[in-house]
């Protein structure tokens, strides 16, 4: 494989990666933005003991969820920054099954 073939590969691998960690991150903050909402509206309508205690419970676990989210976000940067431009190249070249 030549040295542009390459370069133009490992973009490509570089930038598919980051957009498929945005959308993961983006998918998991609204995941729990969803339960954020769903404990909102069960405090709403019932208000006794164990109800509250459940929805506090989805409200810890949804701030757990866009932690998680955000912290895999930065994680995937760092994995990407850190990968050669040969490693991305061959596995760009792997997933789509491109022969060198």
């Amino acid at each position: 494989m030549d040295k542009e073939k390459q370069n133009e590969y490992a973009t490509k691998y570089y930038k598919g990666s980051l957009k498929f960690g945005l959308i993961f991150t983006i998918f998991m903050i609204i995941f729990g933005l969803i339960i954020i909402f769903c404990a909102t509206v069960i405090i709403i309508k019932r208000q006794t003991t164990p109800i509250i205690l459940v929805s506090v419970i989805m409200y810890l676990a949804s701030l757990f969820d866009i932690t998680l989210a955000l912290s895999f976000y930065k994680f995937n940067k760092r994995r990407i920054s850190r990968i050669s431009s040969e490693e991305a190249a061959k596995r760009y070249c792997k997933i789509y099954g491109i022969k060198k």
